[in-house]
């Protein structure tokens, strides 16, 4: 059987931490990577709402996409293990730091794309119901484009996110 391996921490948040993680295929030389949001198995009410949420909006381009949970032990405690897309450019909050520092400055057509991407994001996310409420840059995740060129933004951490009461949702 496939088992993940974090092999080291991406950052920590109100809600527990976030580790690089790879799953090795027994029967190939193949290797999945990605994201696992961690919580105390106790205090796992958010990240469990954040991944019935990312099931809803399953699909959209522009939302980071989940690859399901689990439940494992770390030292002794039940931990809540969340899997998520592995966003190798950092978040939006570290592009543009970087491009403060002069290191790659940001064109018109990029901040005219990236705005595109985040506001088709929300779209699809207030079209299936809910509101993020935590939209900020290091909620925003950079992905490297196939085809080279700009980079792909996805919204992420949808911890905080509300649903919308019933005949309130966004209509086109």
């Amino acid at each position: 059987m496939d088992k993940w391996m974090k092999l080291f921490l991406l950052g920590a948040g109100s809600c527990g931490n976030v580790y690089y993680a790879v799953k090795f295929h027994s029967s190939s030389l193949s290797a999945e990577v990605a994201a696992v949001k961690c919580s105390d198995y106790h205090r796992t009410n958010s990240l469990e709402l954040e991944a019935k949420i990312l099931t809803a909006l399953k699909g959209c381009p522009n939302v980071i996409q989940s690859f399901g949970s689990s439940v494992s032990m770390t030292n002794g405690i039940p931990t809540y293990n969340l899997f998520l897309e592995y966003a190798c450019g950092g978040s939006l909050h570290d592009l543009i730091i970087n491009s403060k520092k002069g290191m790659m400055k940001m064109s018109e057509l990029e901040v005219g794309l990236y705005a595109y991407q985040l506001l088709n994001g929300i779209q699809h996310v207030h079209k299936k119901g809910w509101i993020h409420c935590d939209i900020k840059p290091a909620n925003i995740l950079v992905f490297d484009n196939e085809r080279g060129g700009m980079h792909k933004l996805k919204l992420a951490d949808f911890g905080l996110s509300l649903r919308v009461d019933d005949g309130m949702a966004y209509m086109t």
